[in-house]
């Protein structure tokens, strides 16, 4: 059973298909304005998702397009999915809104590649290094709603046909004994598990590198399936937290650097090796 998409990629994707039904048209947002009798602010919002459409709406909008039924039918599925309440919604501020937007790409996702300079990603933590870690970053009364979303998150990435996950670790991420030595010892033994599965990858950025162009910090690129509107998209940590699909040259640039920390990275059974030894050392303290 294939993954159910975040409501916001839904209506992404309808706006999408509008705005190409009336390019395919050739006719202005104006002109549509005026025959629906709608302003052309309205068209505007609708096709760059900024607001939802009405059924009724949409119905009236493809009879003027001249939709045939079987994508009618589609599209309106897809406008009712697009009103449904995403899973997250339930926790509040304990999910920002940037974490919002990754989380809509991320239920559209074919694969996705990660470079951690300093923690353990997300979708991989077990919930003991996630509470410790969200406790440093959370106020107290959100942390537990933060940890369980996380929990959640990881449930609705991984149940039902996955994405591949390939995630580039940074030495460093092993080091650090986030939550104390036991904690950390049960991490790697979960990632130790996790890399059986023929979805995850894991490679190691060894200490012996020395500098590396993954100093800047950790990031996110996400391949899209066929429907998206766009072929990678890009989830950068530590600059507000912004995602792109429209910067071309930034994407390709992080595709570069991607490329050339996995040529230098420990993968396979040697990336197996590392994570043996740091839980060996953890599990000793």
């Amino acid at each position: 059973m294939p993954r159910q998409r975040d409501p916001r990629f839904s209506k992404r994707l309808l706006s999408r298909r509008l705005r190409a039904l009336r390019d395919g048209l050739g006719r202005t947002q104006q002109e549509v304005a005026d025959s629906m009798d709608w302003s052309v602010s309205k068209v505007i919002r609708i096709e760059n998702s900024t607001v939802g459409i009405s059924t009724s709406d949409l119905k009236a909008l493809m009879l003027e397009y001249g939709v045939a039924e079987y994508e009618a039918s589609t599209l309106i599925a897809t406008a009712k999915d697009s009103r449904r309440e995403p899973w997250y919604a339930e926790f509040g501020q304990a999910v920002d809104e940037s974490l919002r937007k990754l989380l809509a790409y991320e239920s559209s996702a074919t694969v996705v590649h990660q470079f951690q300079l300093e923690s353990m990603p997300g979708l991989l933590q077990t919930e003991e290094y996630a509470r410790a870690l969200l406790s440093v970053f959370k106020p107290a009364n959100l942390v537990e709603q933060a940890v369980l979303a996380r929990m959640v998150r990881q449930r609705h990435f991984f149940d039902e046909e996955p994405p591949e996950l390939n995630v580039i670790l940074a030495e460093p991420v092993l080091a650090q004994a986030v939550g104390g030595a036991a904690a950390m010892a049960a991490q790697l033994d979960h990632l130790l598990d996790m890399m059986n599965r023929p979805t995850v990858s894991v490679a190691v950025l060894p200490f012996a590198v020395g500098a590396h162009r993954g100093l800047e910090g950790s990031f996110t690129l996400l391949d899209l399936d066929v429907d998206a509107d766009a072929d990678t998209v890009l989830y950068v940590e530590g600059r507000e937290d912004y995602l792109t699909n429209r910067d071309n040259e930034l994407v390709r640039g992080y595709w570069t650097r991607y490329e050339e920390l996995q040529k230098v990275s420990e993968t396979g059974e040697a990336a197996r090796a590392v994570l043996e030894r740091y839980r060996a050392k953890h599990g000793n303290r």
